[in-house]
């Protein structure tokens, strides 16, 4: 149990998520009223020995099931995790939401988290662009997000927040409440 599961179960709140930024993620989809389950999804994978990696989030878009890992730090062992999983597993999309994207894998290094994603194919978006974004467009977002890492071109946010505006035909994603959702 994390540190922040401690301290919600000593308040008597709800500790069902392990970080505030998970927390503040699952309120956001269900605003957005995207159906999602949290540390459900479980992929078995071996990498030295028998593993098991379990996701944050899986969300339920029309295009399908993303699954979304929240990461503030991201460790060499929890990336050699992500990459085998997804070696193991060709066809999941895993979007990773990083809380600090400017983050580097290592005090040694100048990669950072994005970087490190786009050197090998792994969709990633920034957790507070997810959080910016207007509910209705979270679903598209997501898509966004996978699908630019399926391409030659980088996986910013840039990608996705272009498309967010291009839904709904405004300006910013809290700009006019009036505004259509996407179909």
């Amino acid at each position: 149990m994390s540190q922040f599961q401690h301290y919600r179960r000593a308040l008597g709140q709800d500790d069902t998520y392990r970080s505030p930024e998970e927390e503040r993620l699952a309120q956001h989809l269900q605003l957005a009223g995207l159906p999602f389950t949290y540390e459900e999804r479980k992929f078995r994978y071996t990498h030295q020995t028998k593993s098991t990696y379990k996701t944050d989030f899986e969300v339920q878009t029309k295009a399908g099931s993303i699954l979304v890992e929240v990461k503030g730090f991201w460790t060499h062992q929890n990336r050699q995790k992500v990459r085998q999983v997804l070696k193991a597993y060709p066809d999941i999309r895993l979007v990773m939401a990083f809380i600090k994207p400017q983050n580097k894998i290592s005090a040694q290094s100048k990669t950072t988290y994005p970087k490190f994603c786009e050197a090998n194919g792994i969709p990633w978006i920034a957790y507070d662009t997810l959080l910016k974004t207007d509910p209705r467009c979270l679903p598209q977002l997501l898509i966004e997000a996978v699908a630019a890492a399926g391409s030659s071109s980088s996986t910013s946010p840039a990608p996705a927040a272009k498309a967010q505006t291009e839904l709904l035909g405004m300006t910013t994603a809290t700009s006019s409440a009036s505004a259509a959702p996407p179909a």
